[in-house]
């Protein structure tokens, strides 16, 4: 009998113990989408490699396009002494293929993440234009954005980088200016 009730109260603790937690999912980085085109042909450039924070990435298909998952992280909350995580660091997203210019991105300068970080984000980059160069000089060739501003009205994501203005949204309401 005291075996039977040691075991259904250390059941019962841990029952209590596992309801206490909660598991959460914070969204590290958004979900980015986009599709790669060359520069000179203005053709979609397939296989090239998007990554976003070295956790996530994605290959091109045929059509150039491509969609990077976020990056999430799931924890568990222990009341009543938890801490909900309060700052993500910016993460880097960068596309790269062998005999064009690779490009890198500051997570910051592409969208704000909502806090608390619970709620996925979106960034459609629209096309990214990518100018061929000599195999192996890549390197020579990579370019580096703090921040990427949104297509300004009269602008061209094959003149300028940029990302275009979401659906339903003005650029005065989405920019910063």
């Amino acid at each position: 009998m005291q075996n039977r009730t040691l075991y259904l109260t250390v059941f019962v603790l841990s029952l209590a113990s596992l309801t206490g937690c909660q598991k959460k999912v914070i969204y590290a980085t958004p979900q980015i989408t986009g599709q790669v085109v060359d520069k000179k042909t203005n053709q979609p450039i397939a296989n090239v490699k998007t990554v976003i924070g070295g956790n996530a990435f994605a290959f091109t298909g045929a059509q150039g396009r491509f969609t990077v998952p976020p990056v999430t992280y799931e924890y568990i909350v222990k009341y009543p002494n938890h801490r909900e995580v309060m700052s993500i660091g910016n993460t880097s997203f960068s596309i790269s293929k062998p005999g064009y210019e690779i490009k890198s991105y500051a997570n910051g300068g592409l969208a704000s993440i909502p806090k608390p970080y619970t709620e996925k984000s979106y960034v459609n980059m629209g096309q990214i234009y990518l100018m061929p160069v000599p195999v192996g000089k890549e390197r020579d060739y990579k370019t580096y954005y703090q921040t990427l501003d949104y297509c300004k009205p009269n602008q061209s994501q094959k003149e300028v980088d940029c990302i275009p203005v979401p659906e339903g949204k003005t650029y005065e309401q989405v920019s910063s200016n």
